[in-house]
């Protein structure tokens, strides 16, 4: 589901907005950046407009990916809380991709 070149995508984005978490979707077989719209360093916030837009062209998406800054790609309580149902959760932190499943979820 996340090739080589999608994690660099998001790897490149994790290091580019550093200390801010890089966020986005999967789609199409692509990886997508889209604007972080939180103001603070330890959150993401993806605005159902940008997901909706990119989403449109692909007939839906499978993923939503954020980095960890703090180098750890394990999902926090906040990242379920907020995650949608019958999405892969992809946390990017270092050079690390891991893909978390519906069955990770607590």
């Amino acid at each position: 589901m996340i090739t080589d070149e999608m994690k660099r995508v998001m790897i490149d984005a994790a290091q580019r907005c550093h200390p801010k978490e890089a966020c986005g979707i999967v789609a199409g077989g692509r990886c997508y950046e889209l604007p972080n719209q939180s103001n603070d360093t330890g959150h993401f916030w993806l605005r159902a407009e940008d997901i909706a837009r990119v989403a449109a062209d692909h007939g839906g998406y499978a993923a939503v990916w954020h980095s960890h800054p703090s180098g750890v790609p394990t999902p926090s309580r906040t990242d379920w809380a907020f995650h949608p149902y019958g999405k892969a959760l992809v946390i990017v932190a270092g050079d690390e991709v891991a893909v978390y499943g519906e069955e990770a979820r607590p």
